[in-house]
């Protein structure tokens, strides 16, 4: 059963979940099924399911029904009775830890049964928590527009006609807002994604509205009202300017004094999108332009983690990819101490499923730098990571220790492996062929290494007019140590 998505779903519930779970799936109010009492009680018994007993149909059956005799459609259907309460117990969570919805919900309760005195005051309400709330910019405006919806329905009611167009004025202003940042989010993924995963779908009235703004106004507009929300937009009109216009650097800098100036009146979230904003000016524009720009990367993650864009208050969970991103951007910049401090301070607020794997993958690359090639390959074999990319690389790294260590036998076995495992793997044309001019070198630099005998000069030759292929730099130095220092 170990398989099975509703055991799957509960098993990657936090511990605080599993006991609000537990609350919920053994309540009379919500489950009146005494079979489907007894079966949430032993997986919540049983959580996380370290036991492999623990999870086999025969155990769970028995501990449900007794000692009848095993039936597993009757189990199969008592789990897809779990199921259904399962997604109940979401659905439960999300409005427990949603105060917004919660509060919307009663708004539009208030407003079809005529609580009109009710119905303003909630709102009113509504507008001020979303003001001092730590959502993202976005969020905000999403939500405040559907309070304003809600308030201009409630003004046709009362026929309140003077409030009603106040209303629909402020309602225009906020969906202005929230249409051009949307619009400026998703015309930012598509310059990023579509140079790689090209589209065929048409963006007609997109293009239409798009190409009749003048961002220079708006950027002139926003510019001129001390707000948050026209300074976040501000900022995000410059983004748009610097990915698709002419003037980036000019633009660029623009950006950095505005956010130098203003970051620290922003939320977590805010923080977070704006770190997001110059990142993608730098990774996707700036730096095919200006190689000068890469090196900020490292200095804006550095100023945006000091400044509390990292770990917020209120989610105590990072990213793995931006915490490798930013793992990366160090280590480019030769800044091992600062990566492994990072690291150490940081590989705790990954998820649990993450963190070991992450921790050790990064963290074996510091010991690589040091050359303690035994701590690096103690490392790499703890990482379980599915990410393909990822396992790909640690499988490089590890073949690097083995051939630093003079490990041939595990390194000529390791190697064998990787082939076995790419073949297995559904990866590009370019990448399959950049993986096999990387093993050809290598085997000829072992049977080199092993036999003790200089190599020929013209490999290293043929190795530098070879295209890109994984690890090239370090394949053409092992090849030079064996010319010059044998």
């Amino acid at each position: 059963m170990k398989n099975n998505k509703t055991l799957i779903f509960i098993k990657n519930l936090h511990p605080l979940e599993i006991k609000k779970f537990k609350k919920f799936a053994t309540s009379p109010y919500f489950n009146s099924n005494r079979k489907l009492f007894k079966l949430s009680e032993y997986l919540c018994k049983e959580y996380p399911f370290k036991r492999e007993i623990s999870v086999k149909a025969e155990t769970i059956f028995n501990y449900v029904y007794g000692n009848i005799k095993f039936n597993r459609q009757m189990l199969l259907n008592l789990f897809t009775a779990l199921n259904k309460l399962f997604i109940d117990f979401i659905i439960q969570l999300q409005l427990e830890n949603d105060e917004f919805n919660r509060h919307l919900f009663l708004t539009k309760q208030f407003r079809s049964r005529k609580y009109f005195k009710e119905t303003i005051k909630n709102i009113d309400s509504g507008l001020k928590q979303i003001d001092t709330s730590n959502t993202n910019v976005t969020d905000r405006l999403n939500r405040r527009f559907l309070l304003l919806t809600e308030q201009a329905e409630l003004f046709l009611l009362t026929a309140e006609h003077n409030k009603f167009i106040d209303n629909e004025v402020i309602r225009a202003e906020v969906i202005a807002y929230k249409m051009i940042l949307e619009m400026i989010e998703i015309a930012g993924n598509i310059f990023a994604y579509e140079k790689f995963f090209p589209s065929n779908e048409k963006k007609l009235m997109f293009k239409a509205i798009w190409d009749s703004l003048d961002f220079n106004r708006l950027i002139k507009q926003a510019g001129k009202l001390d707000q948050n929300d026209a300074i976040l937009l501000e900022m995000s009109l410059l983004e748009y300017l610097i990915l698709y216009g002419e003037n980036k650097s000019e633009n660029y800098y623009k950006l950095e004094k505005l956010v130098t100036e203003n970051l620290n009146r922003f939320n977590f979230n805010d923080k977070f999108k704006i770190w997001d904003i110059m990142t993608k000016s730098i990774d996707f524009s700036l730096s095919y332009y200006d190689k000068s720009f890469k090196k900020k990367s490292h200095v804006l993650n550095i100023y945006f983690i000091e400044n509390g864009a990292y770990v917020s208050e209120h989610e105590n969970n990072v990213n793995d990819n931006n915490i490798r991103s930013i793992f990366s951007c160090a280590i480019i910049e030769n800044d091992w101490k600062w990566a492994e401090q990072f690291v150490e301070k940081y590989h705790n607020y990954l998820s649990p499923e993450l963190r070991d794997n992450t921790y050790n993958y990064l963290i074996g690359q510091c010991r690589m730098q040091e050359k303690n090639f035994g701590k690096a390959l103690s490392h790499f074999s703890k990482v379980k990571l599915k990410d393909i990319i990822i396992n790909l690389d640690v499988r490089v790294l590890i073949l690097k220790c083995h051939f630093e260590l003079n490990h041939w036998e595990e390194l000529i076995s390791s190697i064998d492996s990787f082939k076995h495992f790419l073949v297995n793997q559904e990866i590009p044309g370019y990448l399959d062929r950049d993986y096999k001019t990387f093993f050809r070198l290598l085997a000829k630099i072992i049977q080199y290494k092993i036999k003790k005998h200089k190599i020929d000069v013209s490999l290293i030759k043929l190795a530098q007019e070879q295209n890109t292929f994984i690890e090239k730099k370090w394949i053409i130095q092992k090849l030079k140590d064996l010319v010059y220092n044998n």
